[in-house]
């Protein structure tokens, strides 16, 4: 792993990949993208400061060391321990995050849309996390048959983005930050300016998810797929994972 990724042990094992500041395209080109939607245009270029996103979705282990220490009454399904955590809000997300910021000193957040959508295509705007042909070996989704959700990694490294994250196509939905909004890249692209570490709507009623689930097919997979969820709900394909911002709290 390069040297300049994170590993904690404390209080679990995380690995955490380096994603570099930089300009990146976000959104959809219907020219090359036959399921872009209307939500994803125009495709246009945002800034982002350096960030660490973990390589795979929190798992039940994970999530179980957290419920342990707060009194939450959790019990690992059987056999899923490398499994991604599922069934909870995104308050619930949210509360994990705010834990963990507390437990080793640095911020830790839901990713926005924007750093969920740099982690899994990188700067020049892949249609998938490994590329744009579309592969369905690389990821777990409706195409490829399984039919059910796997464990964290099952489809690494081959179903990889540039920064050797993990998992951001198929097998569960990650719940991002930010609240939906339907015109919000028409917005930026309006502007006129290059937009710096875009957050969405200040409110809203749905909260964005990304990645698309084993329930969905290639359409859905898509690294700019971008879909509304209720905050306060719950599903059984829907999880999350965390980001480190660069520098630890002062």
């Amino acid at each position: 792993m390069p040297s300049n990724n994170i590993i904690l042990d404390t209080p679990f094992h995380l690995e955490l990949m380096r994603v570099p500041a930089g300009e990146f395209l976000i959104g959809s080109d219907p020219s090359k993208d036959n399921f872009a939607q209307p939500d994803e245009l125009p495709q246009h270029s945002v800034y982002l400061s350096e960030f660490y996103i973990s390589k795979y979705e929190i798992t039940n282990t994970q999530y179980s060391v957290y419920a342990s220490t707060n009194n939450i009454v959790f019990e690992i399904p059987a056999g899923q321990n490398d499994f991604p955590k599922v069934f909870l809000s995104w308050y619930e997300a949210v509360a994990f995050c705010e834990w963990l910021s507390h437990i080793i000193g640095r911020n830790v957040h839901l990713p926005s849309e924007a750093e969920w959508e740099k982690a899994a295509r990188g700067s020049a705007g892949r249609l998938y996390p490994w590329g744009d042909p579309w592969d369905r070996t690389a990821l777990n989704s409706n195409d490829h048959g399984i039919g059910e959700m796997t464990p964290v990694g099952k489809h690494s490294p081959a179903g990889d983005s540039p920064y050797g994250v993990a998992d951001l196509a198929g097998n569960v939905w990650e719940w991002t930050a930010d609240w939906y909004g339907t015109t919000t890249y028409e917005e930026h692209f309006k502007s006129g300016l290059l937009v710096e570490n875009p957050t969405g709507p200040s409110t809203g009623t749905h909260r964005v998810l990304r990645g698309g689930s084993y329930y969905f097919r290639q359409g859905g997979t898509r690294a700019a797929k971008r879909f509304k969820y209720i905050p306060a709900s719950r599903c059984y394909d829907i999880g999350f994972r965390i980001v480190v911002d660069s520098q630890p709290d002062a």
